[in-house]
């Protein structure tokens, strides 16, 4: 087994370092600053995995009724905290659906 100088180990682990953090920059997606979580994020995820799964994801047009319910409820009263954790209830199940 070769020996390994400290500052030789020290060149290698920073490199391997600028390496990981280069890669994890480029593969890194670019949203367009879309915001994300809102009732509009969480119809386009829906409809995605329709699309995507089909019969497989057999609930979505169930998923974005509610959604549409909970965004009407929302934007009737920005303060309604039950339509708000309605929202989250139905984005988290939407979302976990797929697993």
């Amino acid at each position: 087994m070769p020996h390994l100088s400290l500052s030789r180990l020290v060149r290698v682990l920073v490199f391997g370092l600028f390496l990981f953090t280069f890669t994890a920059i480029t593969l890194a997606y670019d949203n367009g600053q879309v915001p994300v979580n809102t009732p509009e994020s969480a119809r386009r995820m829906v409809r995605d995995l329709i699309e995507t799964f089909g019969d497989r994801y057999p609930k979505g047009t169930e998923y974005l009724k509610r959604l549409d319910d909970a965004d009407e409820k929302i934007r009737a009263n920005a303060k309604d905290e039950n339509a708000k954790k309605e929202f989250e209830t139905v984005l988290r199940e939407a979302a976990l659906a797929n697993s």
